[in-house]
This record gives C-alpha cells, structure tokens and sequence, in this order.
C-alpha cells in the first residue's frame, strides 16, 4: 500500500493537472490526498472523475476552504 499526498497549487491549470495524471500514473497510490485551499467543488468533481479515470482507488481526499 503507499499512499499520496500532494499540496497542490493551482489545480484549475491543464499543466498541473497533467502533472498530476503523471504522478498517480507512475506512482500508482492506493490512497491519494489532495490539498487545494482555493478550489471550489465543480473543480474539485472534475478532478476527482478524471483521478478515477487514472487510477482504480475508492480512497481520495481532497481538503479545500
């Protein structure tokens, strides 16, 4: 089992959301943490379905404000 957790900025950018499609790819997690203070709930819910697509985890997180 390993686990990620990412502190993400500007998740809402195609680069750093390619950025992240590559890193769950390679790493393959089976639990995947998300940190993103300025993002609201459609970006996040586009996010979590793209992640979904990447990876087969039922256990992702994401912590927003």
């Amino acid at each position: 089992m390993n686990l990620l957790a990412l502190n993400c900025r500007g998740l809402g950018n195609p680069h750093i959301e390619r950025e992240l499609g590559e890193i769950i790819r390679t790493k393959d997690p089976s639990v995947i943490f998300i940190a993103e203070i300025w993002a609201d709930e459609a970006r996040l819910d586009r996010i979590l379905s793209t992640i979904k697509s990447l990876n087969n985890t039922d256990c992702l997180f994401f912590l927003s404000l």
